[in-house]
This record gives structure tokens, sequence and C-alpha cells, in this order.
């Protein structure tokens, strides 16, 4: 037995172990460098969507959409169907009543324009996204999301309707650009126009009365079956910021909307909870709040600090989301804004002074 040679076996071993070891070190720290470099690519936020894009003036109109599809209009249309209530918003502020086929039916309760929709019982609605349905009225042009059955936009582009989709917006400027895409598209450039600057105007006026004033921390908040939180990377983020407020979920790092619970809500203490109704603190979602027995001793709601804004503005992704931020900002801010600069009273009606 060659025991004076063990030792150098067990040596060799330990050598072998240890090349081995210092082979795995590169491979580590490459993996670590790739899972490092991945997670900050699904931490990027995507960028934002994009409204299509008018390429030629006068008819025959040719639209290309952010992914490259082309839409050819070929005169301009007059028997236009809005898909949906964002963009039945915006047709309500270009176009005459009459050359709106038809509007969905979700346009007399959660359009910004539903007054309008109400003074126009003319208009016929329809129910479902369907091409019997669609092509019954015989629309010459139809306005879009682009998460809309795919099957029934094919249906109505093999029958020679073209069909104009829209991101959904998470965006301030996706939203503006895309009733001057409207606007262009159906003819009406010059309203458009006037729609945007007056967007921007009023967007303007409410930026000059909160500058300079504290930013509360705010959180967009509702309770159906359950919680929900909107972070970062949502249009009720903007109308947060440009109301005059920080997003609170965002000093959690969440994105979207999220599901929340009252135990964060309790931690997180937000200056104000956002929430949306129309009728004050009277709303559903705001008496959730404020009857939550766990919540009771939350500065925000045993100070009443609960601002409410109309669902139909609050989630718009059309001009009246500059209607959400008006209200959500005179609110926050109520000695920034005369009285009478309120375009909607009783909308406005929420937070500390409505006890």
């Amino acid at each position: 037995m060659n025991v004076a040679g063990a030792p150098g076996l067990r040596g060799e071993s330990q050598s072998c172990h240890l090349s081995a070891l210092l082979w795995l070190v590169p491979v580590a720290l490459l993996g670590a460098v790739v899972y490092v470099f991945a997670a900050a690519l699904r931490a990027e936020p995507a960028p934002p969507p994009q409204a299509p894009v008018v390429l030629s003036r006068g008819y025959p109109l040719t639209v290309e959409e952010p992914g490259g599809r082309k839409v050819v209009i070929a005169a301009q249309p007059e028997r236009i169907l809005p898909a949906d209530s964002s963009t039945a918003d915006i047709l309500a502020a270009l176009v005459e009543p009459r050359r709106m086929v038809a509007v969905p039916a979700t346009a007399d309760s959660f359009a910004g324009a539903r007054e309008f929709f109400a003074r126009h019982p003319e208009i016929p609605r329809f129910q479902q996204f369907q091409a019997e349905t669609l092509l019954a009225l015989k629309p010459d042009l139809v306005l879009a999301v682009v998460f809309r059955d795919n099957a029934t936009v094919d249906q109505l582009e093999q029958r020679g309707v073209p069909v104009l989709k829209f991101e959904h917006f998470r965006d301030f400027a996706g939203i503006r650009g895309s009733f001057m895409a409207v606007g262009l598209a159906v003819g009406e450039g010059e309203k458009a126009q006037a729609l945007a600057e007056d967007f921007d105007r009023r967007l303007a006026a409410v930026a000059r009365a909160v500058a300079g004033r504290p930013r509360p921390r705010a959180l967009f908040y509702s309770r159906y079956d359950q919680g929900f939180a909107v972070g970062t990377g949502e249009s009720q983020d903007e109308v947060l910021r440009r109301a005059g407020a920080r997003n609170a979920a965002a000093e959690l790092n969440l994105v979207g909307h999220v599901r929340f619970t009252l135990e964060q809500m309790l931690t997180l203490k937000p200056d104000y909870i956002v929430v949306g109704g129309d009728r004050g603190l009277d709303s559903p979602q705001a008496r959730i709040v404020l009857s939550e027995p766990i919540l009771a001793e939350l500065p925000a709601v045993k100070e009443r600090r609960i601002a409410v804004v109309p669902d139909r503005y609050a989630t718009s992704v059309s001009q009246y989301v500059v209607d959400a931020v008006e209200i959500l900002a005179r609110q926050l801010h109520s000695d920034a804004f005369p009285q009478s600069s309120i375009r909607n009273p009783q909308s406005a009606i929420g937070g500390p002074q409505a006890r």
C-alpha cells in the first residue's frame, strides 16, 4: 500500500476541484451579468403607444398605424362608426351627429360626452362588435381600439369598410395624437387642431395654478371584489401628476393596475385617496373607503381627504381626461381655483371640504 502517495492523491484531487471552481467563476459572473441585464430590460417600461399618422392630405387618404399597417380612406366618410367610448367622445366634438351612423351602447354610461349622447337618441346604439351587426349599419369608416376582435375587423375590411385602430393610450401625448388623427381622417383637421389647443390650454392653466405648491401623496384606489391601486405607466398616473400630486403607489414601484390590500394602504399612508364616483363622498367607492374599520385611524380617512373623480373622466382616453385633471386639482388645491372656474361643480364635490 502506497501510504506515502496518499497525501499526493488528496492534493491532486483538491487541485482539480480548485481548477474546476476557478473555471466556474467567470461562468457564474457571466450568468449574473446576463441576469441583471435581463432584469433591467424587464423593469424598463415599454415605450408609450403612438397614435396613427396621416400620410397624405386629401382623399384618397392614407393613414399608417404604429405597427406599419396602412388604412386607405377613399372619400370623406359620412357614416362613421366609433366602436368605443373614447372614439365616440372624439367624434362628438368633431362631426355633426348625422355623420355618426351608430355608437356603442356603453357611450350612454361610460363616455365623457354622455350628456351629448343623451341629447341625441336618434343616433343608433349597438351592443356588440360583430361583423354582421356593423355591416348592417353600412359604415364607411370604423374607429376601434386594438383589442377589438381581429376576425370582425378582417370581415369588415373584406367588405370594403376601412377600419382605423387605436391603442388604449396610457399617456396624454397618445390621447392628444388620437384626436388629431381622427380629425384628419374624417376631414375635420381644423376642428381637431382647435380641440388639441383647448386640451393644451386647460392643462397649462392647471399647471400654473398648482405651480410651487406642496404636492400631496395621492393614491388612485378602487375596490370591487378586491382592492386595486394604479401605479406608473397608466394615464391615471399622469392625471395625478398634472393635478399637482405625487403618485404614492410609485413609491412601491407598482406599475399598472395592481392588486392592493388595505394593509398596504395603512403602511403607505397616502395624504389623499382618490376614488371614482359621481356623488362626491356619497359615491359607493368613497363610502367603501370611509366605512372600512381597518382604515378608521388612517389620517386620510379620519380627516376625510378622499378625492372623488367621475370614472368616465378618470379612465378616459379621450379629450375628457383633462376634466379629471381639473376636478382632482380643485380638490387637492382648492384655494388655487376660484369656485366660478369649476366647469362641472357637481362632479368636483369631494375631499375634506365636503364633510
